[in-house]
């Protein structure tokens, strides 16, 4: 008896016992589970989805490095088309540029011309001295102005120098001789110049009979200009005669000064 109830009881051990392990086992299934609800079917989400679209992010950096050749692309085709109207444009006014150019290059020619001829053109010549009763001969070389020789017309004081005429003594009147008379001649390519002149008013500035000429040659006395302007405008040359009576001739204020000059330098 004893024998028999003691393996009823040993099997309703073991039978309770092994309930008691199938139960913690499910229990810990199900507390596996309430822990994690979420996470398995999110893992299994992203693998579902790794597997359904394994390219997203290599898509999308094609995407991106398609985008960028395509605008290099659009970029060099741009260039040639901006290049090609360029020199479409260039070509158009190509023409009106040349014919500006040629006109900006032919323009100036003519004033610089006329400014180069206008500079050369200017020539003075050194003041020279004349004595109204003596003769006197002057030579004058012009450079690079011989085709310029009988073709200038010269005045004296502004008056043509074919209108001074000598003192003539009989009827105190200038109606003598020409005064001064200019030779022209080339001399290769440079202009000589022979400017004679006569005595104004005679060899003897003393005589008082039948006129007066002292109180006459004193208003020429001083600076006369004599100037030469070629027929085609291109030439002009100036030069000063200096009238004097004679050549030991001074006026009082002349005589005054020699003498403050001498007293300084004794």
């Amino acid at each position: 008896m004893k024998d028999t109830y003691k393996k009823r009881l040993y099997t309703q051990v073991l039978s309770l016992s092994a309930a008691a392990l199938l139960a913690v086992l499910a229990q810990g299934n199900v507390a596996a589970d309430t822990l994690n609800p979420t996470e398995a079917p999110q893992e299994a989400n992203q693998a579902t989805a790794l597997v359904e679209n394994p390219t997203p992010v290599s898509a999308e950096k094609t995407e991106d490095h398609s985008d960028q050749p395509q605008t290099d692309t659009a970029d060099k085709e741009s260039q040639p088309v901006a290049k090609a109207d360029k020199a479409t444009s260039d070509t158009t006014s190509s023409p009106a540029t040349e014919a500006e150019s040629s006109e900006a290059a032919t323009a100036p020619d003519k004033p610089e011309t006329r400014a180069t001829s206008s500079e050369d053109s200017k020539v003075q010549l050194a003041d020279s001295k004349v004595y109204m009763s003596e003769k006197a001969s002057i030579e004058e070389t012009v450079q690079e102005q011989g085709a310029k020789a009988n073709k200038i017309n010269w005045t004296l004081d502004n008056k043509p120098i074919s209108e001074w005429k000598t003192w003539k003594m009989e009827d105190g009147t200038f109606s003598g001789d020409p005064f001064v008379t200019i030779e022209e001649k080339a001399e290769g390519n440079d202009l000589k110049l022979s400017l004679k002149f006569k005595e104004l008013f005679g060899q003897d500035l003393s005589l008082r009979t039948p006129n007066n000429i002292r109180r006459t040659y004193r208003n020429f006395m001083g600076n006369h200009e004599l100037v030469g302007v070629s027929e085609d405008l291109g030439l002009t040359i100036r030069k000063n005669i200096v009238l004097r009576p004679y050549e030991d001739f001074h006026t009082h204020d002349e005589m005054l000064a020699s003498i403050e000059k001498s007293r300084q330098e004794a």
